[in-house]
C-alpha cells in the first residue's frame, strides 16, 4: 500500500496492487466414446416437400454421461447433419471442461487472495514513514527501505 498527496492538492491517494501468476487453461481436445452416444434419426419438420416427409434425414444425439442433446435437421442429408451434430457436441464438451478448469482456478485464488483490501504496509512519503499494520508500529522510511525493522 503507497500513499502520497500530490502537489497542489489536499487528498490522500492510495494504491494496492496484488500480482497473480494464474496457470494456463488447457484446451486437450475431448474424446467422445460411442457407446456414450445415443443417435436418434426421424423424419424432420416443416417446408421441405417429398424428400423432407419421406427420408429421415434430422438427426439427434443424446450425450448419456453428460445429458448434452444436440438436433440437426437443416441439412438436406443424414450425414451432413450427423456431422454437423458432432462438431457442436464437441464443443459444447469442450466448453464444460473449460468452463470447470476455470471454476477451480478461480476458487484457488480467492483462497489465496481472499481480502484486496487487506493492508500490510502503508507508505507516507509526507512524513517519511511506514506504519505495520499488523503491530501498529510506526518505521522511519529510510530505516524500513534498508531493512531495519521487524514485524
Amino acid at each position: 500500500m503507497i500513499q502520497r498527496v500530490p502537489k497542489g492538492s489536499s487528498a490522500r491517494h492510495t494504491s494496492s496492487a496484488t500480482v497473480v501468476v494464474r496457470q494456463s487453461i488447457s484446451s486437450t481436445p475431448v474424446e467422445v466414446r460411442g457407446a456414450d452416444i445415443r443417435i436418434d434419426r426421424y423424419r424432420g419438420h416443416g417446408a421441405g416437400g417429398q424428400h423432407r416427409n419421406k427420408v429421415s434425414t434430422a438427426i439427434r444425439l443424446v450425450h448419456e454421461p453428460t445429458g448434452i442433446v444436440i438436433t440437426r435437421e437443416s441439412g438436406r442429408s443424414q450425414s451432413a447433419n450427423l456431422e454437423s451434430a458432432m462438431k457442436q457436441l464437441h464443443e459444447a464438451l469442450d466448453s464444460r471442461g473449460r468452463s470447470g478448469q476455470s471454476a477451480k482456478i478461480n476458487e484457488q485464488r480467492t483462497v489465496l487472495f481472499d481480502d484486496s483490501s487487506r493492508k500490510d504496509f502503508t507508505h507516507n512519503e509526507k512524513r517519511s514513514e511506514v506504519v505495520a499494520h499488523a503491530s501498529g508500529k510506526r518505521y522511519r522510511m529510510g530505516d524500513w527501505q534498508s531493512g531495519k525493522w521487524t514485524r
